[in-house]
């Protein structure tokens, strides 16, 4: 998979992305905020990256410029029931150097691009905890409307999170990416 916009590529993951999903992935405020612990070793990052390339459902965000992986983003199977109705789940993580510029709006709205035209799917999902005020702030900007709070394992502990869905059927080409 291959996508273009004004300042990212969203691609396939290779093997080159391993020191830079290390480099972000290690630093303690990245990951609890989408569920999952720092990094301890590059090995551990190893087995996320081939992990990840594997499952097909994880792209790389990457800078123009550089081609340098940044962060990831994906569209998930998280309950079989979402997979006979067309629907698939939302996540994303971003090097904190990145925050605060619009990258991950840009990435996000690309990716709905490619759920509903390339997909055909008709629903995305995306969630977050209630203390991560960054990804409120993009799912926002990204038209999704809020649905319900349900609790689900972050961390070795129950929290909630809010939920929120952007149907095929309200999806406008309005978005720039």
């Amino acid at each position: 998979m291959f996508i273009e916009t004004k300042r990212l590529y969203i691609r396939d993951l290779t093997l080159q992305d391993l020191d830079p999903l290390y480099n972000y992935a290690k630093k303690p405020m990245i990951g609890p905020m989408a569920g999952w612990k720092p990094h301890q070793d590059i090995k551990e990052s190893k087995v996320v990256l081939d992990w990840m390339m594997h499952s097909k459902e994880v792209f790389a965000i990457a800078e123009k410029e550089t081609n340098q992986l940044i962060g990831t983003i994906g569209l998930h199977v998280r309950k079989k029931e979402h997979e006979l109705y067309h629907i698939k789940e939302l996540g994303y993580a971003l090097n904190n150097d990145y925050w605060g510029v619009g990258i991950m709006p840009e990435a996000v709205n690309a990716m709905i691009q490619y759920g509903f035209e390339t997909m055909q799917l008709k629903k995305i999902i995306v969630g977050h905890i209630t203390s991560n005020i960054q990804s409120k702030r993009v799912i926002e900007k990204c038209k999704f409307k809020e649905t319900h709070h349900e609790y689900r394992d972050h961390l070795g502990e129950q929290k909630v999170v809010i939920m929120y869905a952007l149907e095929r059927k309200d999806y406008g080409k309005d978005i720039s990416i």
